[in-house]
C-alpha cells in the first residue's frame, strides 16, 4: 500500500505500508462445562486468533437466541440459565476474531438435576395450634 500527499505546495514523499487481511479462522476454539458449589453449570469458553485476537462469543443452547459475551484475552464464561429441562440439551459457542472471522464449538449436555429452592421455616419451635409460615426462594434465570 503506497500513499502520497497532494496539496497546493507539491507531492509528499510516498510512504510504503504493508496491508494485511486477516482471514484465518479462529482456532482451538472449545466450551467446558463445570459445576460450581450449588451444581449450576458454568460454560467456560475459550479460543485463539494469532493474527486479530477474539473480539466476542455468540453462545446459544439449544438453538434458541444467542448471547453475545465479550471476550477477555480469548476467554469468557457463561452461566447456563438455572431451569433447564431434564435430560440432553446443546450448547452451540462461535468465537469471533476482530475480523469477523468465525469457529463454531458445539457439544452436547445431559441436566439430570434440579436445583433445589432454599426454603425457611418460622418459627423454629411450634405449639400446637401455631401458625407456622415457610418463605424460600429460588432463582430463576
Amino acid at each position: 500500500f503506497h500513499l502520497k500527499f497532494m496539496s497546493s505546495s507539491g507531492a509528499s514523499e510516498t510512504a510504503h505500508y504493508a496491508l494485511r487481511v486477516d482471514s484465518l479462522a479462529p482456532t482451538d476454539v472449545i466450551a467446558t462445562l463445570s459445576p460450581d458449589e450449588e451444581g449450576m453449570l458454568t460454560a467456560n469458553l475459550s479460543a485463539k486468533d494469532e493474527i486479530s485476537g477474539i473480539d466476542y462469543f455468540l453462545v446459544s443452547i439449544d438453538g434458541k437466541e444467542p448471547e453475545r459475551l465479550p471476550a477477555q484475552n480469548g476467554l469468557a464464561s457463561y452461566p447456563l440459565p438455572r431451569f433447564l429441562a431434564l435430560g440432553q440439551h446443546t450448547l452451540t459457542a462461535a468465537a469471533y476474531d476482530r475480523a469477523r472471522n468465525r469457529t463454531e464449538y458445539v457439544t452436547p449436555f445431559t441436566v439430570d438435576h434440579i436445583p433445589q429452592p432454599k426454603l425457611e421455616i418460622l418459627p423454629e419451635y411450634l405449639i400446637v395450634g401455631d401458625t407456622m409460615r415457610i418463605s424460600g426462594s429460588q432463582a430463576i434465570a
